[in-house]
């Protein structure tokens, strides 16, 4: 049995769940800002023409705070309306080694499978001041290929399956960008957000239009 999913204005508060709070979307929305700035910088240092995939880190690869991944640089060149997707998780404090294993898996999954989903333009995470959890930014060529994306192998077995027990919570939201919003973050906007509360069974879930 599923929670009925509620839905929330922007003035609606719930109290027992401050993670849900409205003014996490300027914060939030500021992390995501930063995100797609990172990826025009990087962008801008690459050819016009430049196909392969490409992947940084910082500092290094074995223990990273930032990571961005472009499977082809030459898809986000011109100009165009963007999809954009941004997730923010809260870790739980104490993961099985088995769940840990689980989500390392699937991300190197998720990464792998970029080559068979063209839709994804760019995936980047940065590690947030708490040094715990990540922002994390999605760049789709549509908001159709959100759905497709979210329906895409590893995703239904590490939201339904894995998440559950690696999360306290959740929130993701969808946006958009308009042509030229990449040299632009201050042009995202945000639609909605949708939340996830793992701390109870079954799974607390939200959707608030922004």
């Amino acid at each position: 049995m599923k929670n009925p999913t509620v839905h929330l204005d922007m003035a609606d508060v719930v109290v027992e769940r401050p993670f849900t709070h409205s003014d996490h979307v300027c914060l939030d929305r500021a992390a995501v800002c930063r995100l797609i700035d990172e990826l025009c910088w990087k962008l801008e240092t690459l050819p016009p023409t430049a196909a392969e995939s490409i992947t940084t880190y910082f500092p290094h690869s074995t223990k990273w705070q930032k990571r961005l991944v472009i499977p082809n640089p030459s898809r986000l060149m011109t100009p165009k309306p963007l999809a954009i997707v941004g997730f923010f998780g809260c870790v739980r404090r104490t993961i099985s080694p088995s769940i840990k294993q689980q989500i390392a898996e699937g991300d190197k999954q998720l990464l792998d499978n970029f080559a068979h989903f063209p839709a994804v333009l760019a995936y980047s995470s940065r590690m947030l001041p708490d040094e715990l959890n990540f922002a994390n930014l999605v760049v789709l060529n549509s908001e159709d290929a959100i759905m497709k994306w979210r329906d895409y192998p590893p995703h239904p077995y590490l939201t339904d399956v894995v998440s559950p027990d690696f999360y306290e919570y959740v929130r993701i939201y969808n946006g958009r960008l308009p042509s030229g919003g990449l040299q632009n973050s201050s042009l995202l906007q945000f639609m909605r957000v949708k939340y996830w509360d793992y701390r109870v069974s079954p799974t607390w879930h939200a959707v608030r239009r922004l």
